[in-house]
């Protein structure tokens, strides 16, 4: 059976479309399961310093990486930069120009694919792409460390998602199957997209501050990793072993920066308490 299009020089058969379907199904399920039940996890969560050190695991990049083959390269810095950017463009849109959240998740997105499709492929930004890995690594260095001064903590309120899971599950991962679809021309970016991003926007939409504040915060983690991984890669170290060696930078350096406190990432009642303690203490 063929199915012909408007141009009768071209046809579809039938068995290739499936054929591709399944391909896409083959190559995409086990990452959208497991943005599923990543996104989940964080949405019956209800503190947000919990949510944020549960969003700040590398699990949908760890499943991009794997399933790209792509080696660590200047397009995952600038896809970092953009994610980031991402989140702080969803709060804005939100909370200072008052836009519905759908819409705002809508156009942090399309900028995060317009921004990481340009440095993948525009001759603007093939400087950028010619620059000497580490270099590009002290730039974005440079910006984490400005944007981190300039992130005011508020005391925001948690949420916790009162949709039963068998509801809310399924919805994830068919939305998580047209997002994994939209982001084959991204180069490097594909493994930064704003996966889990997109979902957490809307599980933290009462904290879009705190999540847009800490995860920049949090991103010297990322930094870390990524220069962690491109040495070990430029080694010849198997891909699971170098993303394995990635985890471990970044666990040690998200320890750090909960254990030191960088960022507070309290909902509005955990702060009040500290507050009313500190208060009594004579």
């Amino acid at each position: 059976m063929r199915v012909r299009v408007d141009d009768p020089s071209f046809e579809l058969a039938l068995p290739e479309i499936l054929q591709t379907f399944e391909a896409f199904l083959a190559a995409k399920l086990v990452p959208a399961v497991v943005l599923t039940l990543f996104v989940t996890a964080i949405a019956y969560v209800h503190s947000n310093r919990v949510k944020m050190l549960i969003f700040s695991m590398p699990v949908p990049f760890s499943c991009a990486y794997l399933q790209s083959g792509l080696k660590i390269n200047n397009t995952h810095l600038t896809g970092m930069v953009l994610v980031t950017l991402y989140h702080w463009i969803v709060f804005a849109a939100v909370r200072k120009m008052r836009w519905p959240l759908a819409v705002a998740i809508g156009l942090g997105a399309a900028i995060y694919i317009g921004g990481a499709t340009a440095a993948a492929s525009s001759a603007l930004m093939a400087p950028v792409r010619a620059w000497p890995f580490l270099a590009l690594a002290g730039v974005v260095f440079l910006l984490w460390a400005g944007a981190s001064a300039l992130y005011r903590p508020e005391p925001e309120p948690g949420n916790r998602s009162f949709a039963p899971w068998w509801i809310k599950s399924p919805v994830i991962f068919m939305i998580s199957l047209v997002i994994f679809a939209l982001t084959p021309l991204l180069s490097g970016g594909v493994t930064t997209f704003p996966y889990a991003g997109v979902f957490t926007s809307y599980e933290m939409r009462r904290s879009l501050k705190t999540l847009a504040g800490q995860y920049t915060v949090n991103n010297i983690t990322f930094l870390l990793m990524f220069i962690a991984m491109w040495l070990m890669e430029s080694r010849d170290i198997p891909r699971p072993a170098v993303l394995a060696g990635g985890w471990l930078v970044l666990a040690m350096g998200l320890a750090t920066v909960y254990k030191l406190g960088f960022g507070p990432m309290r909902n509005a009642s955990e702060a009040g308490q500290a507050s009313g303690t500190a208060a009594a203490k004579p």
